[in-house]
C-alpha cells in the first residue's frame, strides 16, 4: 500500500514539474515579430532606415538581420558593452552609432544594396524560440538631368512628318511617355527602341528611347500670341520617387493665302499683314483706285469743255 502511495505522489511531483517546464516554453513562444519595415526603393548615395518591430521587448537573445540569405547585423542585448556587430556584405554600410534592436540604419546605398532583407529575432535559452520576417529593397540610380527631347524642328508646315526621339538614363530603365497638348499620345505613334547598356564603374546605366512619328494637322494647333502651336511633352518616371518633364514648342507654317498669315516665333508686324492679304483684296483696292482717278480725269475733262464752249459764244456774239 505504501508503494502505491509512493507512486501517486511521485506521479503527482513529475506532473508539476512538467506543468512548470510548458509554462517557460509557452512563454518563449511568444516570441513574435509584428511588422518588418524596409523602404520599397532607396537611391544612390542616400540612407535607408531598417526596422523589426517584435514582441516581447524583453527575454530576448538576439535580433539578426541578413541580406540575400548572408547575415550582416547582429544585436545581443546581454552583451552591456558591445551588444552590435557589423559583418562586412556588399553594398552594406551600417552607421553603428545609430542602429539599435529595432532599427538598422544603412548610409552611402549603391546598387549592390538591392535585396532581400530578413529580420530574425530569438528568445532566450533554453529553448531559443525565432520567429523571422522580410521585405525587398530595390535600389535606383536617378538620372543627373531630366529627360531629352531630339529632332525637334522650331516650324512645320501643314502635312509634314514630325519625328521626334525621347531619351533618358537611369538604373533600372525610366518610363517614358509622351504627350501632345498634354494629351497621351496613341501607341500606334510610338517606336520603343531597344534600351541600350553601359558601363560606369562597378554600375550599370540604361539608356531608354521612345520616338515619336507624327503627321502635322492644323487643327491640333492651338493659336496663342498671333501663333499657332503645338507643344510636345516627355515624361519619365521611377516609380513614385522620379518624375520629371521636358516640353518643346513647335509652331506651323502657313500659307500666305491663308487669313492669318505666315506663322513666326516673332510678333506679326503691319508689313507682314499687308504682304499677306489677299491678291483679291489687292486688286479691288487697285481698281478701286483706278476708277477714282479715271472719273476725276472724266470729270474734269467735262468741265474744260464746259468752259471752251462758253468762251467761244462769248466771242461769237
Amino acid at each position: 500500500m505504501f508503494g502505491v502511495t509512493g507512486l501517486v505522489l511521485i506521479t503527482c511531483f513529475s506532473f508539476v514539474g512538467t506543468s512548470e517546464l510548458y509554462f517557460v516554453n509557452d512563454e518563449a513562444a511568444h516570441v513574435r515579430i509584428q511588422e518588418v519595415l524596409v523602404p520599397e526603393y532607396g537611391v544612390i548615395g542616400g540612407n535607408a532606415a531598417l526596422s523589426c518591430l517584435f514582441t516581447p521587448a524583453h527575454s530576448i537573445y538576439s535580433v539578426r538581420w541578413y541580406k540575400n540569405g548572408r547575415e550582416f547585423y547582429s544585436f545581443l542585448p546581454g552583451e552591456i558593452e558591445h551588444p552590435v556587430t557589423v559583418h562586412r556584405s556588399m553594398g552594406i554600410d551600417v552607421d553603428v552609432t545609430r542602429s539599435t534592436a529595432n532599427t538598422v540604419y544603412l548610409r552611402n546605398l549603391t546598387l549592390e544594396s538591392t535585396g532581400r532583407y530578413r529580420c530574425e529575432v530569438s528568445g532566450e535559452a533554453p529553448f531559443f524560440p525565432t520567429d523571422t520576417q522580410y521585405q525587398d529593397m530595390l535600389v535606383i540610380a536617378l538620372p543627373d538631368k531630366g529627360p531629352k527631347i531630339r529632332g525637334a524642328r522650331k516650324r512645320y508646315h501643314e502635312g509634314d512628318s514630325l519625328g521626334v526621339n525621347c531619351t533618358a538614363q537611369s538604373n533600372p530603365p525610366v518610363n517614358l511617355t509622351w504627350y501632345i497638348n498634354r494629351m497621351p499620345v496613341s501607341e500606334t505613334l510610338l517606336t520603343r527602341y531597344p534600351v541600350f547598356n553601359s558601363t560606369h564603374g562597378n554600375s550599370t546605366i540604361h539608356s531608354s528611347i521612345l520616338g515619336l512619328a507624327y503627321l502635322v494637322h492644323r487643327k491640333d494647333f492651338v493659336e496663342e500670341d498671333n501663333r499657332l502651336t503645338l507643344r510636345l511633352r516627355c515624361v519619365a518616371s521611377l516609380y513614385d520617387v522620379y518624375y520629371k518633364a521636358k516640353e518643346v514648342e513647335v509652331s506651323l507654317r502657313t500659307n500666305e493665302k491663308q487669313g492669318l498669315g505666315r506663322i513666326n516665333h516673332k510678333p506679326t508686324v503691319t508689313e507682314n499683314k499687308t504682304e499677306s492679304m489677299d491678291s483679291s483684296l489687292k486688286y479691288s483696292s487697285f481698281t478701286s483706285g483706278s476708277l477714282s482717278i479715271y472719273s476725276h480725269y472724266v470729270h474734269s475733262k467735262y468741265l474744260f469743255s464746259i468752259l471752251t464752249m462758253t468762251t467761244l459764244t462769248y466771242y461769237l456774239q
